[in-house]
């Protein structure tokens, strides 16, 4: 998963540590046969300017989950390990899980969330420190450069989610309008067989849909709504962006004042996404603000300086 490798990757750029696959555990976790289930769960390792402070036999760790499995809780118990843990998709169903799983491992210091609310939720439940960090924009595909508004296409992308009333509306304005509309589950799969074919893509269309995963699978995420690459993807394509916000209120604490198209209903999604295409300025002026504030390694230099850097404010930045 690309989100995943590119908080990783930026996270060594930002320290200096090396990103270590070398312990065995990690490849048996899943009987060492899937090749994409090693590398979400391999983990990074504090370079020695910060383990000169600890003892010989402890050791920083720092590593990215999608999902907490039972078998690491070994490791985490394991007392020559200071584990920090960045948590992706922390679903309210699985909370009451990842509780007795977090206040088991007693090798864990500190925990980051991409939720808001989930981060809200532990924050005074677990005796370790709990901070929330949303995802952010991959800056290794920066050089897929966003193209002029005048060399973009008529294309609607709409990858990684499929909601019924955006998808019935955008067939019959793509064929009203003369658009191609590219959508489908995931980006890797169907319609692109390569990552750079799915950039290349995004960065052609006029138009990016987003929408939180809970409006189509809250027996799922439950009552969580957050931000997620895709928002942060689109932003840096360019193109105009639209569809829903999360209702958590995260668009708003990390995004706001960038341009967004929302669908209140068919009449005003279809006045107002004819009015943004006409009008391109606003969203090819948030590709800068993208790129400046809301890349991993932005996340991640926050999360090195003790988190002591607020999330910048757009609409002070757009001020």
């Amino acid at each position: 998963m690309p989100v995943a490798w590119a908080a990783e990757d930026a996270f060594s750029r930002v320290t200096g540590a090396k990103i270590d696959t070398s312990w065995p555990f990690f490849f048996n976790l899943h009987n060492g046969s899937n090749q994409f289930t090693r590398r979400i769960i391999q983990f990074l390792t504090i370079p020695s300017y910060c383990r000169s402070k600890l003892f010989r036999s402890t050791q920083d760790v720092f590593m990215f989950l999608m999902d907490f499995p039972k078998k690491l809780i070994p490791l985490f118990c394991n007392p020559s390990l200071r584990i920090s843990l960045y948590l992706f998709d922390v679903w309210e169903p699985g909370w009451n899980r990842l509780e007795e799983f977090l206040s088991a491992a007693s090798g864990i210091q500190r925990v980051f969330m991409s939720s808001y609310q989930a981060a809200e939720h532990f924050r005074d439940r677990l005796r370790i420190e709990v901070k929330w960090v949303p995802q952010a924009a991959n800056s290794s595909e920066f050089s897929f450069v966003a193209k002029e508004w005048k060399r973009k296409k008529n294309i609607i992308i709409n990858m990684g989610r499929k909601n019924r009333v955006l998808d019935d509306f955008l067939v019959e304005f793509s064929r009203k309008y003369n658009f191609d509309y590219i959508r489908g589950r995931y980006p890797g799969e169907v319609r692109f067989k390569f990552r750079k074919d799915f950039l290349n893509a995004l960065y052609s269309a006029r138009v990016v849909v987003v929408h939180p995963q809970n409006l189509d699978q809250p027996e799922k995420t439950g009552c969580v709504s957050m931000l997620t690459a895709r928002y942060f993807e689109a932003y840096q394509s360019g193109g105009v962006v639209c569809g829903f916000k999360p209702h958590s209120g995260e668009f708003e604490k990390v995004l706001g004042g960038f341009p967004f198209v929302e669908y209140t209903n068919s009449c005003q999604f279809e006045s107002d996404l004819l009015s943004a295409i006409a009008s391109p300025e606003p969203w090819i002026a948030a590709v800068d603000l993208c790129r400046e504030f809301h890349t991993w390694e932005r996340r991640l230099l926050s999360i090195k300086s003790g988190h002591k850097e607020e999330l910048p404010a757009a609409s002070r930045v757009l001020a």
